[in-house]
């Protein structure tokens, strides 16, 4: 079945001069009038009826995610035992050794003593353990030393400045313990 639109106008909105307004007959007899779309339902606007039912479903659905996930996990804590487990969790998110568990859960990364550690034979002279451990035992002594030679140059440069003050005061010579007598003072 083919509609056709009515071409008739009248006199009110038909303007003489305006070609626009005139009817052409043919030309509307032989446009047929737009289909219905298919998939009108799912883009109509719902009704407040339908809206409420669907929020009905959805919160049914949650309370029904909600209590399986319950069960899962042995039930819901309440109070102190819930502030525990929501700290717990926190700590969990932010220290990194969560995400180690996380990857380890999944099937992530196992190595075994050998790869980390290194072992004695057939293997990569930098990634040998017992190497790797005298070389920061060398690198310890080093650093050592050259903390020791630090000290003992300000403790030298110390001891200098001291004895330059008790040479410019007039008092050297004097053993440890010994009265320091001061010098007479000259007026002129």
């Amino acid at each position: 079945q083919t509609e056709y639109h009515d071409t008739t106008t009248t006199t009110k909105n038909m303007n003489k001069n305006d070609p626009a307004s005139k009817s052409t007959p043919t030309a509307a007899a032989t446009t047929p009038a737009p289909q219905p779309n298919p998939n009108y339902e799912e883009y109509r606007k719902k009704t407040p009826a339908e809206i409420a039912a669907e929020r009905a479903a959805n919160k049914r659905l949650q309370k029904h995610i909600q209590t399986a996930e319950e069960e899962f996990s042995g039930g819901r804590k309440d109070g102190r035992d819930r502030q525990l487990e929501k700290r717990k969790e926190r700590a969990a998110v932010l220290h990194g050794s969560a995400k180690d568990r996380e990857e380890l859960m999944m099937g992530g990364i196992e190595m075994s003593d050998q790869d980390i550690y290194g072992s004695g034979r057939n293997s990569n002279p930098d990634d040998n353990f017992e190497l790797a451990l005298a070389r920061e035992k060398r690198n310890k002594a080093r650093r050592e030393e050259k903390r020791s030679s630090r000290i003992n140059q300000l403790q030298d440069k110390g001891q200098e400045r001291q004895e330059a003050m008790l040479k410019s005061l007039g008092l050297t010579g004097i053993k440890p313990g010994q009265k320091i007598k001061i010098q007479p003072r000259r007026d002129t």
